[in-house]
């Protein structure tokens, strides 16, 4: 797992931190949770789609989760899919759309991942 920090999306927001996993079975949940400990707003970007389940990595991270005290939002997206590429102003969309959905979430709605970088 390699966390790393954003400059680019880091400077219009509050702070912004990427973690990437490099190992998807077994999932690494004990360092996952570590890394994510202090974490109020988790975005999960995927790169599959699973259909009937949405997304296998934000799947995974609900799971590795689920058992926090801490209050934490979790907001799914799903993007690069056939090959697309997405742009630092994707990612600053999706920080800015989390940070809606989380007010969302803390007032008891349930939201859905989003696709992102797709056509329509």
């Amino acid at each position: 797992m390699k966390k790393q920090k954003n400059s680019g999306i880091r400077g219009s927001f509050a702070v912004a931190e990427a973690v990437r996993l490099r190992l998807w079975r077994p999932f690494p949940f004990e360092e996952f949770r570590e890394v994510v400990k202090d974490v109020e707003l988790l975005v999960v970007l995927d790169r599959a789609i699973s259909f009937g389940m949405g997304s296998p990595v934000l799947s995974e991270v609900r799971s590795a989760l689920y058992k926090r005290r801490k209050k934490l939002s979790i907001v799914g997206f799903i993007g690069e899919l056939g090959g697309r590429d997405l742009s630092v102003n994707d990612f600053k969309y999706m920080v800015s759309r989390a940070l809606e959905k989380m007010k969302a979430i803390e007032q008891g709605e349930e939201i859905e991942t989003e696709m992102i970088g797709v056509r329509k």
